[in-house]
């Protein structure tokens, strides 16, 4: 059995409201309620509701079809105050883009010498250059934005992923340790400072996953200035603080987790056997907003739910994204951009439908972008959505 973390409620400051009355706002209240460790339990049946149903606003930016830069899908995407980079589906290209979809221009330093990269697992601006993780080089390789090198700094362990804070890298180390490193213990989460020394070790684990899996999706994200950690196959997302991992949110699926069961956990040959017949879900991924969450998950190789969960009541609804009886919008989640407004990117051919399913008041465009222009490029257009308070 995996050690369990003992569960901590998160410090919280305590705010004086205006009036002075020493007593927390609705809204810090509200806050509070949210920081704390809370389970979910997760309705499998859930009600439906059309993806276009849930939508109050949207805002669309097409995005520019050159030869450079031809795209396949829009995934981990990052916006900033003036840029949307977009890592290339092949693993290898960061592209640029302004915030109007104009293409500006990639950073492609893919290969085997020492200023080049050999993977793309995660990336970050800071101080005007790009920093990314080439995991199978177990380095950290820094660039300016037209692509030249700057710096090269190896870790000191082989993380799956890693995220940067002002006070240094977490790294996730899912189950690689063998026993008998580290003082006789395995550790998930390692802490470095700045210049990648110091380690700190946290969540503990007495046995190795028998079915490891690994993702380009990074497993650290920041939640309205909380650094939240989920492993791919884990029902529960973790807070992470300085000194502490917690656990925060737990998905609470029953007897429809598979991993529920030991023996599938630790026997990766059974448990590949039984992923199609049990019917059970067995990979999950989650995007955590200030009220709301979105998530998705696997009950077979084949089989795919969206679901969004209202974090104060609980409440949860399945996502239909059916355009038709027989096809689906191909809709890619890119994460929670404020408290009701995410990130979705749309299969270009796709995005009329939706339109036509909507008011007229309900989208707008971004300067130069149009739906013809949209429709006749291969790429995918980005799409801002606020979703309905409901």
């Amino acid at each position: 059995m995996i050690r369990q973390i003992k569960i901590y409620l998160i410090p919280l400051a305590i705010l004086l409201s205006s009036c002075g009355g020493g007593e927390l706002s609705d809204k810090d209240a509200d806050r509070a309620k949210l920081d704390e460790f809370r389970s979910y339990p997760i309705n499998m049946e859930a009600p439906k509701r059309k993806f276009s149903d849930m939508i109050s606003q949207l805002r669309i930016v097409g995005m520019e079809e050159t030869e450079a830069s031809l795209l396949g899908i829009l995934y981990n995407v990052m916006v900033t105050k003036d840029k949307i980079l977009v890592p290339g589906s092949e693993g290898k290209i960061i592209r640029y883009f302004s915030l109007d979809g104009n293409y500006l221009g990639q950073l492609n330093r893919a290969g085997e010498g020492p200023e080049e990269y050999k993977s793309l697992r995660s990336f970050w601006l800071a101080n005007e250059s790009i920093h990314l993780y080439d995991n199978q080089n177990k380095a950290i390789k820094s660039y300016s934005l037209d692509g030249e090198f700057l710096d090269s700094r190896e870790l000191p362990y082989p993380a799956e992923h890693i995220y940067p804070t002002e006070n240094g890298f977490w790294l996730d180390m899912g189950y690689r340790f063998r026993q008998g490193q580290l003082d006789s213990s395995n550790y998930r989460i390692i802490h470095l400072s700045e210049s990648l020394e110091e380690p700190e070790f946290f969540a503990p684990f007495t046995e190795a996953l028998g079915f490891p899996i690994t993702t380009n999706i990074n497993s650290f994200r920041m939640v309205d200035g909380l650094l939240s950690y989920k492993q791919t196959l884990s029902d529960t997302i973790f807070q992470v603080q300085r000194d502490t991992v917690k656990p925060w949110i737990k998905f609470d699926f029953g007897d429809d987790l598979l991993w529920a069961d030991d023996e599938m956990r630790t026997n990766g040959q059974k448990a590949m056997a039984a992923i199609n017949e049990a019917g059970k879900v067995w990979v999950m991924n989650s995007w955590v907003g200030g009220g709301k969450i979105y998530f998705n998950f696997n009950t077979s190789f084949q089989d795919f739910k969206q679901m969004m969960l209202d974090r104060h009541s609980g409440d949860q609804i399945e996502i239909d994204v059916s355009k038709s009886t027989e096809e689906d919008y191909t809709l890619m989640w890119n994460g929670w951009v404020n408290e009701n407004e995410m990130l979705i990117a749309i299969n270009s051919l796709d995005l009329a439908q939706l339109l036509g399913e909507l008011d007229s008041s309900q989208y707008a465009f971004n300067e130069g972008s149009t739906l013809e222009e949209i429709e006749s490029s291969e790429n995918p257009a980005l799409m801002w959505v606020t979703f309905k308070d409901d």
